[in-house]
């Protein structure tokens, strides 16, 4: 009787596999779309305890590109608008409405995101696929005041539902599709590798 003995270790076919299905597909967030953020946190402004509140919307416009190559997408952040309030009492007793924009250019590290719009900097790390930790520090009477605030991704950017809509991190947390297509693709080696007995 004829046997196969496949020359191939059990730990190679392993990392075949998982490299068949693209590793950071499923693991990243984009940074496009609409957040929205709201909440209150204890400050000392000049030596006076106070409570700032905060509430507004982020929005983020991206452009997006797939390497096939690598097997992940790019994104490349064109456009930071930040549209909201704050209030600061019981002293000082502030509330001002701020609009700032400012056009970016410039490639999202999937990490982090930092950004000064006059004199007002907002530092955004993603957590969730639909969550993030906003720190906005701005001037309040004279002294600089930061807080971190949990924002809630409302809706993602309009290109990446364009260009991705059926795209690659709506349907996070199990399986690989990429790597499902290239299954067949995967077995062919094994049968240059496996001889007759």
């Amino acid at each position: 009787m004829k046997r196969f003995a496949c020359l191939l270790p059990a730990p190679v076919f392993l990392l075949l596999f998982l490299s068949a299905c693209p590793s950071g597909a499923y693991s990243r967030y984009p940074l496009g779309g609409v957040w929205e953020y709201s909440g209150s946190v204890n400050v000392t402004i000049n030596g006076q305890q106070a409570v700032l509140r905060d509430s507004g919307r982020i929005t983020i416009d991206s452009g997006y590109s797939y390497d096939r190559w690598g097997r992940d997408f790019d994104e490349r952040i064109r456009r930071f608008l930040a549209d909201g309030t704050f209030s600061v009492s019981p002293s000082p007793n502030i509330r001002e409405d701020y609009r700032q924009s400012e056009w970016v250019n410039q490639w999202y590290n999937f990490r982090s995101f930092e950004i000064s719009i006059d004199n007002v900097r907002y530092y955004m790390e993603i957590t969730g696929r639909t969550r993030a930790d906003l720190r906005i520090t701005r001037t309040i009477d004279g002294q600089r005041v930061s807080a971190v605030f949990s924002a809630a991704r409302i809706r993602w950017d309009e290109d990446w539902d364009d260009d991705y809509g059926d795209g690659w991190f709506y349907g996070i947390g199990a399986g690989c599709s990429t790597g499902t297509r290239l299954f067949p693709f995967f077995l062919l080696p094994l049968l240059f590798l496996c001889r007759k007995k």
